[in-house]
């Protein structure tokens, strides 16, 4: 009854799956045949190797464990293999075959369909005559191949030859040739008769090739070689060439050359042609010839190395030239032409660029001199690398620049920015209105490379700069940025409306910062107490980070809102809370010498002090307080919320842990060293007597030098 069932529910699954083909003089009389002397075997000739093997139909053949052959002639002979069909073979550990002739020979292969072969290690052949023969390799289609390792082919015909090469497409209808081939070591074909010739290439659309290594061909019936009779199509020839669109081509024997649109044609290393044919009926679309040369338009063409041409017939024809616009031209070596019908370098009317890679745009720009810029009507630059942008724009000496209508800048390396300013001296800038001459009221840049920006802004020292309606900037190097802004000694900075830097190498930043002494630094606007303070640095080398944050000795350092570090080298960090602290203050204090209060509210009143967490109090000399209103006295630390070592040199550690009295020690939360050098450890402990210890949960030690260990232990009793 069991091999009979078995029998049955073996075929209803085959038979489910549509795998089965088995013929029916293969299988009768199989049911009444079935035996079990080894393994269940069903069907005359039928053997198993294994009692875990199963064998159905006339001669089939499960030889290993937990092997299944259903069939004529089938034969399962690897471990946990399957071979369903008309002599099917699965040899390989867990192989699968099914269909007549189907043939599954390594580990993990699987083989689906008539003739199909997987002889590749975890190879897969889905489809009648399907060969995948790489290990990880897939072959899916009629007559499909993957020979290579990890290879894919899915299409009729299709071909994958070589390691990581995927096919996917068919044979074309009217080709009457094979389906996508993939030749070379990872190349990918999509598309009917597509051809992926050398490593790495790639070819997209009917009968597209690319051809070099590593090439790009995409286009509808392209090919490079003739495959498909005299149909035109994306030609990518070139090593690391990208040909796209119909008969886009690349040329052989160039690297990287690209070529995108109808009739484009890009030959050279590195050169780029995009843009189809235009209306000129020339059959031809854009077209580079020139190493590195790039053209992109209908009809737009680059005919030497390097040349650049963008727009509807524009040409580049002189070596690195550029032209930009519909019908622009560069005819001379390094020459620009921008705009509609502009020429460079031909002495007509209109944009002029006479000079050795000049630059004219514009109606009568004119470019004399080399490395010269013009931009904008008539304008104008005479001086080597000069640049003049604007209507009427000038520059007449060597790097001159004028940027704006009939700005002038006359001045070597001057420049002038803004309609109608004048730049008159040696590396002089002007920028905004009636401030050319440095003489007339409005911006007034001194002395060499200053910089004056804004109305009356005011830069008087070599390198100093100054920006902002009334900013100053009064010494070497100074810098002043914002309305009023102030910077008055060598190297000082000060940023923001009325911001004031007075030290050398002072910094201030923000709405009435002020930054007093050599290194100081105030960072931080007026917190809106209005009293027009922001940030304040009255240290040297201090600083204040935060609104109205004050650092007023040498080397402290105030970081918050409001925070206060008025001792030297004191650190305070921390903003204001609801609560206000001592010395008339807001925020983490820090008054005494090397003190450090961090927090809100936290607050160190001796020299050496340290509070850490809101309202922290450290009252001591050298006292640690840190947690959330801890408070700790002389040499003494207080760590956890609410934990207090008033004593000196005592210690309480825990949530509320409390040691009042002189080398104290409380661990624990709630615990209570309240005798001289008592110790309390653990939760809710006492050690209320002079030289007590209690160790434990509610353990207490009431007796003068008495010890209690254990939970609510207690030792009443004098020792």
């Amino acid at each position: 009854m069991f091999a009979r069932d078995h029998f049955r529910l073996i075929l209803l699954s085959a038979t489910a799956t549509g795998a089965l083909t088995v013929s029916s003089a293969a299988l009768a009389g199989a049911t009444a045949a079935c035996e079990e002397s080894t393994g269940l075997e069903c069907g005359n000739g039928s053997s198993t190797g294994s009692s875990s093997a199963t064998a159905i139909g006339i001669s089939a053949s499960a030889s290993s464990n937990n092997a299944t052959a259903v069939g004529r002639g089938a034969a399962a002979g690897g471990v946990n293999s399957l071979a369903v069909g008309d002599a099917a073979s699965s040899g390989g550990t867990d192989s699968v075959a099914i269909g007549p002739d189907s043939d599954a020979t390594m580990t993990s292969g699987t083989a689906l369909g008539q003739f199909s072969q997987a002889t590749g290690l975890q190879s897969t052949s889905l489809g009648a005559d399907t060969a995948a023969a790489g290990t990880d390799s897939l072959a899916a289609g009629f007559g499909s191949s993957a020979s290579g390792n990890s290879a894919v082919a899915l299409g009729e015909t299709s071909s994958a030859t070589q390691a990581g090469a995927i096919a996917i497409g068919g044979d074309a209808a009217d080709s009457g040739t094979e389906g996508a081939q993939a030749i070379g070591a990872g190349s990918v074909a999509l598309g009917a008769d597509t051809y992926s010739f050398d490593v790495g290439s790639i070819s997209i659309g009917e009968r597209s090739s690319g051809y070099g290594l590593t090439a790009i061909a995409i286009g509808a019936d392209g090919n490079d070689n003739g495959f498909a009779g005299d149909i035109n199509g994306a030609t990518a020839k070139s090593s690391n060439g990208i040909a796209i669109g119909t008969d886009a081509e690349t040329a052989f024997f160039v690297d990287s050359a690209i070529a995108i649109g109808t009739d484009t044609s890009s030959d050279g290393n590195s050169a780029i042609a995009i843009g189809g044919d235009g209306s000129d009926g020339d059959t031809e679309g854009s077209k580079v010839v020139g190493d590195y040369g790039v053209a992109i338009g209908a009809d737009a063409g680059v005919s030497a190395a390097g040349g650049m041409a963008l727009g509807h017939m524009s040409s580049a024809s002189g070596a690195d030239s550029i032209a930009l616009g519909t019908a622009s031209d560069a005819l001379m070596s390094g020459a620009i032409a921008i705009g509609g019908d502009g020429v460079a370098a031909d002495n007509t009317d209109g944009a002029q660029a006479n000079g050795l890679y000049a630059v004219a745009i514009g109606v009568d720009a004119n470019a004399s001199s080399d490395s010269a810029i013009s931009l904008g009507y008539f304008a104008t630059s005479s001086g080597a690398a000069s640049a003049a942008i604007g209507s009427g724009a000038s520059a007449t000496m060597s790097q001159g620049v004028a940027v704006g209508n009939l700005t002038l800048a006359s001045g070597v390396q001057a420049t002038a920015l803004g309609a109608n300013t004048v730049a008159q001296g040696s590396g002089s800038i002007a920028i905004g209105g009636d401030g050319g001459d440095a003489d007339d009221a409005g911006a007034i840049a001194y002395s060499d490379q200053s910089s004056a920006v804004g109305a009356d802004a005011t830069a008087n020292g070599v390198g100093s700069s100054a920006f902002g309606a009334f900013a100053n900037a009064n010494s070497v190097a100074a810098l002043a940025a914002g309305y009023g802004a102030q910077a008055t000694n060598t190297r000082a900075v000060a940023v923001g409306n009325n911001a004031d830097a007075q030290g050398v190498d002072a910094i201030a930043m923000g709405t009435f910062a002020h930054a007093t002494k050599a290194g100081s630094v105030a960072i931080g606007g007026d917190a809106g107490d209005s009293d027009d303070d922001g940030a304040y640095a009255n240290g040297t080398n201090s600083t204040a980070l935060g609104a109205d944050a004050n650092a007023l000795a040498n080397g402290s350092t105030a970081v918050g809102s409001l925070a206060s570090a008025t001792g030297l080298r004191a650190i305070a960090i921390g903003s204001d809370g609801t609560d206000s602290d001592a010395m008339g203050k807001f925020g983490a204090n820090a008054g005494n010498v090397d003190s450090i209060a961090i927090g809100t509210d936290a607050l160190v009143t001796a020299d050496n002090g340290v509070a850490l967490g809101r309202t922290s109090k450290s009252t001591g000399t050298a006292g640690v307080a840190i947690g959330v209103n801890a408070q700790s006295g002389l040499v003494a630390t207080a760590i956890g919320g609410v934990s207090n070592a008033s004593g000196n040199a005592s210690t309480a550690v825990g949530r509320e842990a409390s040691a009042t009295q002189t080398n104290a020690t409380a661990v624990g939360m709630l615990a209570n060293a309240g005798g001289f050098e008592g110790t309390a450890v653990g939760k809710s402990s006492v050690a209320s007597a002079n030289g007590t210890t209690a160790v434990g949960r509610g353990a207490n030690a009431g007796g003068y030098q008495s010890t209690s260990v254990g939970y609510a232990a207690t030792a009443a009793q004098d020792n």
